[in-house]
């Protein structure tokens, strides 16, 4: 039941740019990517797939979370910024502002200031994130999943990232992880990119959820209309 009024509140928030994300979805061509054919047959075991593959409104979860991840890292109308000295920043700033922080001199009160920004970030990074681990995939289907983040980091060139750590972390851990080992925004910035990255991948090469997601969509703008 929450997870049914978490995306009809996400759904209802999206009606009003809907056919933008519908317009921008339509363009969405399968990425190509190194060992095709394994992953061809990866994505036909949860493209479309009732329960544990990735469904019309899983397609929807991916495609939210994937727009505000975008919005705590570069900024939008729901993700103004992070408070640091009095005025707010995307996580690409305070990228930016940690580098010379690192490389300058500052005081204790502003790499106090900075620390506590970013465990700003990165509690509105778990609170983004975690619709998504609720559907995560049973152990008996954990590694297709991590087959998946594997080939998302090949593609990507980025085969020493958090995101496998992550993937292969035990289930209800990985939290835990995220907090320890990632300390700095430079990590945490990094790691919300491969996030990106990832999302994009599954959406990109998912065409049967998405024909799903989209029929659905405009459904409940029929429906709403209709009730007019």
């Amino acid at each position: 039941m929450l997870r049914t009024h978490y995306f009809l509140r996400c759904t209802l928030a999206l009606m009003s740019t809907i056919s933008t994300v519908i317009a921008e979805q339509d363009s969405v061509k399968p990425i190509e990517i190194k060992h095709a054919n394994s992953c061809e047959t990866l994505f036909a075991m949860i493209d479309g797939v009732p329960i544990f593959g990735i469904t019309d409104r899983k397609y929807g979860r991916l495609s939210i979370t994937k727009k505000n991840l975008l919005g705590m890292l570069n900024g939008d109308e729901k993700h103004p910024g992070y408070a640091y000295n009095g005025k707010l920043y995307t996580v690409e700033e305070l990228t930016k502002i940690e580098k010379e922080l690192e490389t300058g001199i500052s005081t204790y009160q502003e790499r106090s200031a900075f620390k506590h920004c970013i465990e700003e970030v990165k509690a509105d990074f778990e609170k983004t994130i975690a619709p998504l681990l609720t559907d995560a995939p049973p152990e008996s289907l954990k590694n297709v999943a991590l087959k998946l983040v594997k080939a998302s980091c090949e593609l990507h060139n980025t085969p020493n990232s958090f995101m496998l750590t992550w993937a292969d972390a035990e289930k209800g851990n990985e939290f835990v992880l995220f907090r320890k080992e990632l300390v700095t925004m430079h990590q945490v910035r990094t790691f919300i990119v491969d996030q990106i990255n990832f999302l994009e991948f599954m959406l990109s090469n998912c065409p049967k959820s998405y024909k799903l997601y989209k029929a659905m969509i405009h459904k409940k703008l029929a429906d709403r209309k209709a009730r007019k």
